[in-house]
């Protein structure tokens, strides 16, 4: 998890590398989207690529659906994924 928690966009943009080329998502080479996959199940945070003050809404509906599925969060929401990470950081200050 990460100190900073950054608001993501409320909806994928129309170019999201995390939308399907067929609904106008931009795309990426095998090895870099595997590479972004691998960073969001660490828990590092996506940068929108044209809001840069917010998380990439494609990459959090990643780390929502994979946190939840571990049992990291109790359900695939910004607010659940929020307070875990909130919780954790106030464990590593105890």
């Amino acid at each position: 998890m990460n100190s900073q928690f950054l608001e993501p966009n409320p909806n994928q943009c129309r170019t999201c590398i995390f939308r399907s080329p067929q609904d106008g998502g931009l795309v990426l080479g095998n090895d870099r989207m595997a590479e972004i996959t691998e960073y969001l199940c660490k828990g590092k945070q996506h940068i929108c690529h044209t809001n840069s003050d917010k998380a990439c809404r494609g990459g959090r509906n990643i780390q929502l659906q994979v946190f939840t599925t571990l049992g990291l969060i109790d359900e695939p929401t910004d607010g659940a994924l929020q307070a875990t990470n909130q919780k954790f950081l106030q464990s590593q200050n105890s």
